[in-house]
């Protein structure tokens, strides 16, 4: 069976080059060769399969998924070739904890287990349901596009300010952060409000930069509030089309894909806070619909991390 070929590139996989061509230029400013933009966005090229609109949508057969594991496989070994050229070690550190999930339902995915026959049972349901999750997928990515133009727009000092103080004593802190294991064992979520508590209560920045910070955190928010929703919804639309067992393994794909960013970012930010009640109504779940496991990582990398990462590179260090 030949597979399908899409030309069409989704909002998400839009977001995703906007992160990574930054990231591009701004490490470019260190004078390293071969570390500009093009070289970055040729990297991620293959990690558009990913998406929902690509050949990874059709697959169905183990045969197929043959096929596209050695181009998922070549980009993630380009972008570890560009990080460790172009990204001083505290970028790498970070950017690589960031995107150890990605790199984990990756290799399970290609090699032959447990977690690829599971794929390849529940695939064929989950791609019977995606003309129904497009609109939930389209609404999402549009959301995280406005949040991503908006954080690469804001580039004033103080701002830049704000940014460090708020993700700078996180990372001194943070037990996602300081641990070494890449799957941060030993972390529990109410370690993060604990912290948080503290970085909120000294050493505030003037009022101008306390400002923009407020403006940093309400942008968090929205990310973090946004894609609890999307999770949501990708649950529950999958259990009424094809059952526990799908619904389950959609839920445990996404959870590996956002596990790091959502425990260094997003725990504040979960159905249970009471902080995203407005992301919840009943209304809003019945017009989402499932984004695809598969689409997650363009979207979710696309929108986060923008607003994450993009003055952390700016300044070349995290601390």
């Amino acid at each position: 069976m030949k597979i399908r070929r899409r030309s069409d590139r989704s909002a998400g996989v839009g977001v995703f080059h906007l992160l990574l061509v930054t990231m591009a230029a701004l490490v470019r400013q260190s004078g390293a060769e071969d570390c500009g933009q093009e070289e970055l966005v040729q990297c991620t090229k293959p990690l558009q399969l990913l998406s929902a609109t690509s050949e990874l949508s059709f697959v169905t057969k183990k045969e197929e998924l043959d096929q596209l594991c050695p181009d998922l496989h070549a980009g993630l070994h380009c972008i570890r070739s560009y990080t460790r050229r172009c990204m001083n070690i505290h970028q790498r550190d970070h950017f690589n904890k960031l995107y150890h999930g990605t790199n984990e339902v990756i290799h399970e995915l290609c090699e032959e287990g447990s977690y690829q026959e599971d794929f390849l049972r529940h695939a064929p349901c989950m791609r019977h349901v995606k003309k129904e999750y497009e609109v939930c997928a389209t609404r999402y990515q549009s959301t995280m596009s406005k949040i991503g133009q908006a954080a690469a727009a804001t580039t004033t000092s103080t701002t830049s300010a704000a940014f460090q103080y708020h993700i700078g004593t996180t990372m001194a802190t943070h037990p996602a952060y300081s641990n070494s294991n890449s799957n941060g064992g030993g972390y529990y979520p109410g370690d993060a409000g604990q912290q948080q508590h503290h970085h909120h209560h000294r050493n505030h920045p003037n009022n101008s930069t306390k400002h923009a910070e407020d403006a940093e955190e309400e942008r968090l928010k929205t990310v973090c509030c946004a894609f609890q929703r999307y999770m949501q919804c990708s649950e529950f639309t999958v259990r009424q089309a094809c059952g526990d067992q799908t619904a389950l393994f959609t839920r445990r794909f996404l959870d590996k894909m956002s596990d790091t960013l959502m425990r260094m970012h997003c725990v504040d930010y979960t159905p249970e806070s009471g902080k995203c009640r407005d992301y919840f109504s009943s209304s809003a779940r019945s017009s989402m619909a499932d984004g695809g496991a598969r689409s997650v990582l363009v979207a979710l990398v696309g929108s986060v991390l923008v607003m994450l990462l993009l003055r952390r590179l700016q300044s070349s260090t995290f601390i």
